[in-house]
């Protein structure tokens, strides 16, 4: 399912939300970037203030223990923080401000090397190793009969799930667009 907040309320996405939240590398960027920007440049990207708000609606802000982040996701998110900071001044305050967001989120079970072989399309290979952990180990939740949500702005990804009454995906751009519009 896709959530949509015109029409979806608390007592629909809290099933999902509840078992957690999977988060996604590039809405791991948009918190990287925003805090650092406000907080040492004194100001606020508006990706920033809409994925805020949109934590504020689903009732989940500053909540990071109640998201999962796997493995792959934190080599792609910190490989990011590393090349677009490394060369800052303060970078270990950087390192000191964001690691200990990272480190309060949960950790996926484990993913297995053959599992993501075994989930690349031949036909259309397209390898997002990111992208493909949220997808085993939201299957993983609902192989144990539980709800769950992710939290993306990748349509691509988000698509996948349209169908999926199990899976929740959340696009908080698209929510907070909607809901100001």
């Amino acid at each position: 399912m896709i959530l949509d907040l015109r029409k979806h309320k608390s007592d629909y996405f809290g099933q999902f939300t509840k078992n957690g939240v999977i988060i996604d590398t590039c809405v791991l960027r948009v918190l990287i970037d925003g805090t650092i920007q406000s907080q040492f440049r004194k100001k606020t990207p508006n990706d920033f203030n809409y994925l805020l708000d949109f934590l504020e609606l689903i009732k989940m802000k500053n909540q990071w223990s109640k998201f999962f982040i796997t493995p792959h996701i934190l080599t792609e998110t910190c490989r990011y923080f590393r090349d677009e900071y490394k060369d800052w001044a303060n970078f270990h305050e950087l390192v000191a401000l964001i690691i200990p967001i990272l480190d309060s989120m949960g950790e996926s079970n484990e993913i297995k090397k053959a599992e993501v072989l075994n989930s690349i399309d031949f036909v259309k290979p397209i390898i997002e190793i990111g992208d493909i952990s949220i997808c085993l180990m939201a299957n993983d939740f609902v192989k144990n009969n539980k709800k769950i949500a992710f939290l993306s702005i990748d349509g691509g990804l988000n698509g996948k799930y349209a169908a999926d009454k199990n899976v929740l995906a959340m696009d908080f751009r698209q929510n907070i667009f909607n809901y100001i519009g």
